[in-house]
């Protein structure tokens, strides 16, 4: 952590844990807001969270939410209604 030049942020320590936590807030808005042209970007935050730490999210919750949002998407897309 010495070498890093100063005023920049570093991956690790608070500043990389506050940033995950207003993105992952953001994200949290987003889906229930019901942001439905937002849900890709929450897609990728989930993928990219799921190979940096897996252990931060469990695999049947990560497939859970990733299969949700993918359905909401693909119906959107095509207008389907509810059953």
């Amino acid at each position: 952590m010495d070498d890093d030049p100063p005023g920049e942020a570093t991956s690790e320590g608070p500043c990389a844990a506050v940033s995950l936590r207003v993105v992952a807030a953001a994200a949290w808005h987003v889906v229930r807001g019901r942001s439905f042209s937002d849900f890709p970007r929450v897609l990728t935050f989930l993928e990219k969270v799921a190979e940096a730490a897996p252990e931060l999210v469990p695999f049947q919750h990560l497939a859970k939410l990733r299969l949700g949002l993918k359905a909401k998407v693909v119906r959107r897309r095509h207008h389907w209604e509810p059953v």
